[in-house]
């Protein structure tokens, strides 16, 4: 299992020197860049010599999909360019959490909502496949979204989508603030990538301290998941506390039993 930091670029060589095994920054900060700075971070990315595992917030804080104004061709056109760069900067993923972006707002019907998100989704998988990217779909508690709580409602979303690029996500923190098993992981077959944060603080993993950490990394054994992204969520003690963390994700994940043979 590989454990990267979920976290801006400012943190890049943050992640490097705490032992991650690859950072996790934001399409939405990528996408934005003028061409200048981009060149800039493409020359720093290079020059660190920690890898860019993939992406996290795909869209910008003002795209809602739901709105007319968000066209099929518009959001085409900023997937295009941004992929473009997650591509070129090595990511091989780009989580679509974006609980804000995908809101179902009161006068949009549940089914269309959910017709308008699997649509969303297939585009993604559409602009990602020729670049080699997936785009993987992050289920969230109901604080940050109405539309998509449950690893179930995820993967029904992925199933209707029905392309190759687009799976499925788990995050420890929404799975548990819902209050899903984490066996939920195997219910629905499985996932292509995963968050990890504790349920009550949302904040780095160090200790059992009654969190079932050690039963998600199960299950993400199980499915054959072989990378994990802990997120940071603001925390300003990233170089201190990510040598405990990651010592006891690598512990645990070491003491876990083998997967079963397919």
């Amino acid at each position: 299992m590989k454990f990267g930091l979920c976290e801006s670029f400012k943190y890049l060589e943050t992640a490097r020197d705490a032992g991650f095994d690859y950072l996790e920054p934001f399409v939405n900060e990528l996408a934005g860049m003028p061409d200048a700075e981009y060149a800039e971070l493409r020359k720093r990315v290079a020059d660190a010599g920690l890898p860019i595992g993939g992406f996290c917030r795909l869209f910008p804080w003002a795209v809602k999909i739901h709105d007319p104004a968000w066209t099929d061709a518009r959001l085409r056109d900023y997937l295009e360019g941004a992929f473009d760069r997650v591509a070129e900067l090595g990511g091989k993923w780009a989580v679509f959490g974006n609980g804000g972006a995908r809101k179902r707002p009161d006068d949009v019907p549940y089914p269309a909502a959910c017709r308008r998100l699997v649509e969303v989704l297939r585009l993604a998988g559409e602009v990602a496949a020729p670049r080699g990217l997936t785009v993987v779909f992050e289920p969230l508690h109901h604080g940050e979204t109405n539309l998509g709580n449950h690893l179930c409602e995820g993967a029904a979303f992925v199933r209707e989508a029905d392309h190759p690029a687009v799976k499925l996500l788990a995050d420890y923190f929404h799975m548990a603030r819902v209050g899903e098993r984490m066996d939920e992981i195997a219910r629905v077959g499985g996932v292509a990538h995963a968050h990890i944060a504790t349920r009550g603080t949302r904040g780095f993993p160090h200790l059992d301290d009654g969190e079932e950490i050690p039963a998600f990394l199960t299950q993400l054994r199980a499915c054959g998941c072989d990378h994990c992204s802990v997120e940071s969520c603001g925390n300003d003690r990233i170089a201190e506390e990510s040598p405990h963390c990651l010592a006891y994700l690598r512990r645990t994940w070491a003491s876990l039993p083998a997967a079963p043979e397919s």
